[in-house]
């Protein structure tokens, strides 16, 4: 394809040496204009990973941070400091990633056929299907079609990204519920079986919490303000 826009890619990382080089490979492989690599305040290897990394490719920018603040941070971080109009995240604890796969992430946005693009691959996730669908189901319904509406696998038109909204943790349902709030062509892409790290049952507290406040604060927002004084009148009401 004859690429005419700027991809940047961000790669949040965290304690990810197992997986980080062959992230890095794909990213390196990929044909995005810029990589950017946030650190999330990493104790093991992934530091010097990335490192050594930046001395063969001057597309690859990294930002290190000393103490760990989630993953919206790091994509906050991010965003603030890429340049391109579309931008690109690959999470790094990712098994069998690929350029082809990071390519065909920004490709629909590049064709001017959407403007906000999910993975979805074959993973049933817990905190997906017990928490993000049952929200969007009652919440934001026209959003159901999504099949991983949580995934860290995404790309969007730089518009559509805000930033300042961002929560430190895992969060998703926020990134896509605000770029659809502001009428965002949101589609997704199938890549198959994702294979990465499965993380434990606190941190997915922890996400679950994130997701649930993310979802209900912009279902309110979204709601005509005299529908919600109506309800905030009945509540107190009874």
């Amino acid at each position: 394809m004859d690429k005419k826009e700027i991809v940047s890619l961000v790669i949040p990382v965290f304690n990810e040496e197992k997986t980080l080089f062959r992230v890095l490979n794909a990213a390196r492989d990929s044909g995005v204009d810029e990589i950017i690599v946030v650190d999330d305040g990493s104790t093991d290897a992934s530091v010097p990973i990335c490192n050594d990394y930046v001395l063969g490719d001057s597309r690859i920018k990294l930002f290190f941070r000393k103490e760990n603040m989630g993953t919206g941070a790091t994509r906050r971080t991010g965003i603030l400091n890429s340049t391109g109009a579309i931008i690109v995240f690959l999470d790094s604890d990712i098994q069998n990633p690929s350029a082809r796969m990071i390519e065909s992430l920004y490709e629909p946005i590049l064709k001017k056929q959407a403007d906000f693009v999910l993975a979805s691959f074959e993973n049933d996730g817990r905190i997906t299907e017990l928490v993000a669908k049952p929200l969007l189901a009652v919440c934001f319904p026209e959003l159901l079609f999504l099949d991983q509406p949580l995934s860290g696998q995404f790309s969007s038109r730089r518009e559509f990204l805000f930033p300042q909204r961002i929560e430190n943790g895992n969060g998703m349902l926020g990134i896509v519920l605000d770029a659809y709030l502001q009428n965002a062509r949101i589609t997704q892409i199938p890549i198959g079986k994702l294979l990465h790290t499965k993380r434990d049952i606190e941190i997915k507290k922890k996400q679950a919490q994130a997701e649930c406040r993310a979802c209900l604060l912009r279902f309110l927002e979204s709601r005509p303000k005299n529908a919600t004084d109506c309800k905030q009148k009945q509540l107190v009401e009874h």
